[in-house]
C-alpha cells in the first residue's frame, strides 16, 4: 500500500482527539491527534512498533513527536470536565446561598440583636471581601464567587437592619 493510500486510509478509520501533551523538557502542547476508533489512547501510546506520531499543534502546525519524549498525555476534554465539575460547583453553591436566610447567609442567631449582627456582618465582611483578595491571582471563577458572596452579606445586613429599625419603631 502506497503511503498516501495508508495516509488516506488512517483519516478514514480515525477520528481527532484535543490532547495535551507535556514533553520531557516540561513543555506543554496543545493540539489534536488522529486516533484509531479501535484503540484507547492507553494503547496508542503503548500498543505497536511506531516509534513517532503525528500531532497536530495550535501553536506550531502539524509536527511529529517521539513517543519517548512524551512525559503526560490527556486527553483534552477530560480537564474541561473536570474544569466544569468545579464551576457547576460553585454555581450550586451560589443557589443556594440565594435562597438562604439573611440570618445563615451572616452566620447570627436568627432574633440576634444588632450589635451581634453587626460583629457578623464585619466578620464575614472581612472573610469575603474581593478587595482583601485583589493580589491573589485567583480564577475569574472564584473572584465571580467573592463578589457574589460580599454582595449578599451586604443584602443580608441591609435586610436585617431594615428588619431591626422596624421593629424598634414599632416599640
Amino acid at each position: 500500500m502506497a503511503a498516501a493510500d495508508m495516509a488516506a486510509w488512517r483519516r478514514q478509520n480515525s477520528d481527532p482527539l484535543n490532547v495535551e501533551i507535556v514533553l520531557t523538557d516540561g513543555s506543554h502542547l496543545h493540539g489534536v491527534i488522529m486516533l484509531s476508533r479501535d484503540k484507547t489512547l492507553r494503547e496508542f501510546m503503548n500498543v505497536g512498533t511506531e516509534a513517532f506520531f503525528d500531532f497536530d499543534c495550535r501553536r506550531d502546525g502539524a509536527i511529529i513527536i517521539a513517543k519517548v519524549s512524551v512525559r503526560q498525555l490527556r486527553a483534552a476534554d477530560a480537564k474541561k470536565k473536570d474544569d466544569q465539575s468545579k464551576i457547576d460547583a460553585l454555581a450550586a453553591r451560589q443557589a443556594e446561598l440565594e435562597k438562604s436566610d439573611p440570618y445563615k447567609i451572616l452566620g447570627a442567631v436568627p432574633g440576634a440583636d444588632g450589635e451581634d449582627l453587626r460583629k457578623a456582618y464585619i466578620a464575614k465582611a472581612r472573610a469575603y471581601h474581593p478587595d482583601r483578595f485583589a493580589d491573589s491571582e485567583l480564577p475569574a471563577e472564584v473572584m465571580h464567587y467573592l463578589n457574589a458572596m460580599a454582595r449578599r452579606i451586604n443584602q443580608a445586613y441591609d435586610e436585617l437592619g431594615n428588619a431591626a429599625e422596624a421593629s424598634k419603631k414599632v416599640r
